[in-house]
């Protein structure tokens, strides 16, 4: 027996379907509105697969209104904190550090497109992150089945722990001193992003090795988020593809 906190719900065909495939957490209840979609779902669920009408996923869902088209998955969750980090952290290359960031588009978006360029570690604060956001899963479009995140009490305390095991530290901001065209990014590196109205703390700014900024017109102050890291994760990948010759 399951309570809330022990699982979520994830509605949404691309979302539910991607979740499913991904093999990363275990299912316990997939529920579908119209009965013939059950062939979207792989075989070894279709067993817990059963049929729901309208106002169960509405009611399921009612809280951020999702568009669920009609599919919804329970799964169990699988939480990673600073401690499964250190135990990690021989195998991780890179590290998207988000900073004071509580906007659940923006940190699904910045997972959609950390999962598109491989970059398949996140640390956020424990308390800025809410697994069971349903709109943070819709909007990461089944990224966030592609990247472990790590839940820390405290960034510098991960920043820190990065920088023990050679992470060259990057912070991305529009205040940045060097332009993020002209960097040759380190093998491992950790970067860091802010809020758009605050940006990245003092704090945890000074524990950055580099500040680097997206050169952008004067007509306008700045970028999405989401769009900034998209940026820097295609910059850091062309960067490699072309020392690498396969860009």
């Amino acid at each position: 027996m399951f309570c809330k906190k022990d699982y979520i719900w994830v509605g949404g065909k691309h979302s539910v379907i991607t979740l499913i495939n991904s093999n990363k957490y275990k299912v316990l209840e997939i529920f579908l509105k119209n009965k013939e979609n059950i062939k979207n779902i792989p075989q070894k669920y279709q067993i817990i697969t059963q049929t729901k009408n309208n106002n169960f996923f509405e009611k399921l869902f009612s809280k951020n209104k999702i568009n669920h088209q009609g599919y919804a998955v329970k799964i169990v969750l699988k939480n990673k904190y600073l401690q499964d980090l250190k135990q990690d952290i021989k195998n991780i290359h890179a590290a998207v550090i988000l900073d004071n960031i509580y906007d659940n588009r923006n940190i699904g978006s910045i997972l959609r497109s950390a999962a598109a360029f491989n970059f398949n570690t996140l640390i956020i604060e424990e308390k800025k992150f809410n697994f069971d956001e349903q709109l943070m899963h819709k909007t990461s479009s089944g990224g966030i089945n592609f990247v472990n995140i790590y839940r820390v009490k405290n960034i510098k305390h991960a920043i820190n722990l990065l920088k023990e095991n050679q992470f060259y530290i990057y912070a991305v901001s529009g205040n940045g001193k060097d332009n993020i065209r002209d960097i040759k990014f380190e093998k491992k590196i950790g970067l860091i992003f802010g809020s758009e109205d605050k940006g990245i703390r003092k704090t945890v700014l000074e524990s950055a090795d580099i500040s680097v900024n997206i050169p952008i017109n004067k007509r306008m102050e700045s970028l999405n988020l989401s769009n900034a890291a998209a940026i820097t994760f295609y910059e850091i990948k062309k960067t490699r593809w072309l020392l690498s010759g396969f860009f």
